[in-house]
């Protein structure tokens, strides 16, 4: 009996050990699901964080770059604005310099001779060759009366290539504007399509001398020939002739005047 008893007292023992061993095997098994569990957590967590950082970081640019682009659009407005202030102003100033010369001409081709010529006789010969024109005009209508240099000019035909032999211009004011807007009126510089030995123009700023030039120019490069650029008033400006065509193009007192018509 003492045996049995004993046999049954291994057998709870044995139990109660396999018991023990059963219990400690889950313990193990969960303690690593949880650890795995957290690891994976974490994972996630700094993968939550650097999404964080990359998404304020590409904000962050976002903001800078709209920030630039404004800024970049405001400089440009500003500068565009200042470009077309400092062109009112040189315009303004060019029409300030050329009414300055509202009653000057400025008469090419008359007959020089450097060597007895007085004011005397060089006013009265223009003012002969200006009454040609129909207006009567008499030296005492002179406020002044000059020659621009004393030596001869040579000039070149463009087309024919010969050179020729020009006097110095005149530069002649009259007293009066509006006897000097006549004689423009009524002088013709071109005779049966030629050129006439002596012509007068309106005295022009270097500004606007400039100017027909730089239109001279514009229309060559695009085949557009001009017949004349003439100088009309201060609220016309320079006037465009365009050749085989009815168009004048008027009001013109910069180059931005005259692209905007002839391209309308």
């Amino acid at each position: 009996m003492a045996f049995v008893n004993k046999k049954k007292n291994n057998t709870k023992s044995l139990r109660s050990n396999n018991s023990g061993d059963d219990g400690n095997s889950d313990q193990a098994v969960t303690s690593v699901e949880v650890s795995d569990v957290s690891k994976v957590l974490a994972s996630l967590s700094t993968q939550i964080d650097q999404l964080k950082t990359k998404s304020s970081f590409e904000e962050s640019v976002k903001s800078i770059l709209q920030t630039l682009t404004a800024q970049v659009k405001f400089l440009s407005d500003t500068s565009n604005a200042t470009a077309n202030s400092i062109d009112r102003v040189e315009t303004d100033l060019a029409k300030t310099e050329q009414y300055a010369r509202r009653n000057t001409v400025i008469v090419t081709g008359l007959e020089y001779k450097p060597q007895s010529e007085t004011y005397e006789e060089l006013s009265l010969n223009v003012a002969n060759e200006i009454s040609k024109c129909g207006v009567t005009v008499k030296r005492d209508e002179f406020a002044a009366c000059h020659r621009n240099g004393n030596r001869l000019r040579k000039v070149t035909n463009p087309k024919s290539g010969k050179t020729t032999s020009s006097p110095p211009s005149v530069t002649v004011k009259f007293y009066n504007s509006n006897k000097k807007d006549l004689v423009l009126a009524k002088y013709r510089n071109y005779e049966n399509g030629k050129p006439k030995k002596v012509r007068i123009a309106q005295s022009l700023s270097s500004y606007y001398l400039g100017l027909k030039a730089q239109i001279a120019t514009f229309c060559k490069d695009r085949d557009v020939t001009i017949r004349w650029i003439h100088w009309r008033s201060q609220t016309s400006g320079l006037c465009i002739k365009i050749a085989d065509s009815d168009r004048v193009i008027t009001k013109v007192f910069c180059m931005g005047d005259f692209t905007a018509q002839l391209l309308a």
